[in-house]
């Protein structure tokens, strides 16, 4: 019989598991705290964008080129504090339904990994506090310790995050039959597909609507009452 250790739970991050979404949280905790960013002029060009229709691959992409000449570590020294100061606040910063099922998996034995369009820089300490191992996200190139505004590939959104799933998968010999995902968005799709075992975050929007033509077990998201939690 296969161990519990060779299952394992993708979560997807931003309104899956924490209740916002990190990456213009963070540009305007960068913003606030050092002055390195304008984080409303960063935030209205990406909203341009996703209104004119282009891909959220691309938007990404372009989220990202605002940190070229950044320094790394000044900037993973910030996602330190981000964190620090997200899990102390009073407002509720983690989705009940989503870090319920994180903890269920952990006890239950299975390897967790967290995959997102935001940057393994910022996320890093995310998982640490979550004590969580596995961390597939945004890979942003540095060059002599500075940014340079470009990502390796694949791209985290949409079928990037499939590829990396499976990559992830083939390296540990893990039947993606027996593994589980979750996710909040129709961009999930590719990664939710990918596992025996998906779960919608969110009682309303497409991927719900999605979710239960599926029959996959559909949670309550950010700000949503934790009624009858459906069992996997």
């Amino acid at each position: 019989m296969a161990s519990e250790a060779n299952v394992i739970a993708f979560f997807d991050v931003d309104e899956t598991l924490i209740a916002t979404k990190s990456m213009f949280d963070f540009v305007e905790y960068l913003d606030r705290r050092r002055g390195l960013i304008d984080a409303q002029a960063v935030i209205a060009v990406i909203r341009r964008l996703s209104w004119q229709g282009v891909g959220r691959a691309r938007v990404n992409v372009a989220f990202w080129q605002n940190f070229a000449g950044m320094d790394r570590s000044v900037i993973q020294e910030a996602a330190r504090e981000w964190t620090d100061e997200k899990c102390r606040q009073a407002e509720p910063f983690f989705v009940p339904s989503g870090l319920a099922r994180l903890r269920r998996h952990q006890d239950e034995g299975h390897h967790v990994a967290l995959v997102s369009g935001s940057a393994c820089d910022i996320l890093e300490p995310l998982a640490r506090h979550l004590a969580v191992p596995g961390l597939l996200a945004t890979r942003l190139v540095a060059e002599a310790g500075l940014y340079s505004g470009e990502v390796l590939p694949p791209v985290m959104i949409g079928d990037g995050k499939r590829q990396a799933a499976a990559a992830l998968a083939a390296s540990r010999a893990v039947d993606l039959a027996r593994c589980y995902a979750y996710g909040d968005h129709v961009s999930d799709l590719p990664l939710l597909d990918l596992v025996g075992h998906p779960h919608v975050i969110g009682r309303h929007g497409d991927l719900a609507r999605f979710g239960r033509l599926r029959g996959w077990p559909v949670l309550p998201g950010p700000a949503e009452t934790a009624l009858s939690e459906p069992v996997a």
